[in-house]
């Protein structure tokens, strides 16, 4: 979990006000970033859920841990937006099929429950973030 969805959100998310500045973007463009790898994180649901999805738990975890890593170190060599929101959605794909596809089989319940906690604390973050004087 620490890998999959930790590094690829909870670690860049601090990150993203200096970004702002320093490169600088607009908050627009901070918005479809973090929008990006949201959608990225629904389409990897869908995918991690699909019956028929080929391939072992071994190497969708091994191809996902890797594509998100990939991502994560392009997003520091590109300058551009486009490129930029690219990789932030196949990393947001890439943290959850590994996560899911490896986990579910196991824990059911303890995953989902640890799913929908960090979908919570995403959801709180985002309206503190939008909403002056809202605390989460």
């Amino acid at each position: 979990m620490a890998a999959g969805i930790g590094i690829g959100r909870f670690v860049y998310t601090p990150i993203l006000p200096p970004m702002v500045e320093a490169v600088p973007l607009t908050k627009s463009a901070a918005g479809l970033i973090a929008s990006a790898n949201f959608v990225g994180y629904l389409a990897g649901a869908l995918l991690a859920s699909w019956p028929g999805l080929p391939g072992t738990r071994r190497f969708w975890l091994i191809l996902g841990l890797a594509t998100n890593a990939l991502c994560l170190v392009a997003m520091g060599l590109t300058h551009s937006l486009a490129l930029f929101l690219a990789l932030r959605l196949a990393a947001g794909v890439a943290s959850v099929v590994a996560v899911l596809v490896y986990a579910l089989p196991y824990r059911l319940n303890i995953v989902l429950a640890i799913a929908a906690a960090v979908l919570a604390g995403m959801l709180m973050e985002e309206t503190r973030r939008r909403l002056p004087g809202v605390r989460a």
